[in-house]
């Protein structure tokens, strides 16, 4: 928990990699395509718009299990309780930004980035999940022993 930050900041830093991605061409964010968000977002950051309470909802997570290393996997959607959230995932860091126009699911209430609260990271286990099937693979892929080789 980091219970002194500028809400205002952390919150576009976020979105601001959000909107980058999707207005990227390159392959590593094909799948960010925010549709009629991205405009939302656009004057958002032109001062035109700007956000209500609700709008593009996020939390951050890490996963203990990772100590280090250069793992960034490309982001990608996924449903929270039937509601559309972008992960991505940055090293050990991970947020999950909301692109649907219903409210957040509410039992993210406590970790969801709000103003005037503190931040809070989650821990959340790896084990089982899909990011876990893609850093086996990789680390199980023999032309890639040297790059993840810890040894010296």
């Amino acid at each position: 928990m980091y219970p002194e930050i500028n809400y205002h900041l952390v919150k576009q830093f976020f979105l601001a990699v959000l909107l980058r991605a999707d207005l990227s061409t390159d392959y590593f964010f094909q799948h960010v395509k925010l549709g009629p968000y991205r405009q939302k977002l656009i004057e958002y950051f032109s001062g035109s718009r700007p956000l209500r309470e609700g709008d593009f909802s996020l939390y951050v997570f890490y996963y203990p299990e990772i100590k280090s290393g250069p793992l960034i996997v490309p982001p990608d959607r996924m449903l929270v309780s039937d509601i559309r959230f972008y992960h991505f995932h940055l090293g050990r860091l991970g947020f999950c930004i909301k692109v649907d126009r219903r409210p957040a699911p509410k039992y993210l209430g406590e970790i969801l980035l709000r103003k005037g609260h503190p931040l809070v990271v989650i821990a959340q286990q790896l084990g089982g999940t899909q990011l876990h099937e893609i850093i086996t693979g990789m680390l199980n892929n023999q032309r890639n022993e040297a790059y993840f080789s810890t040894r010296p």
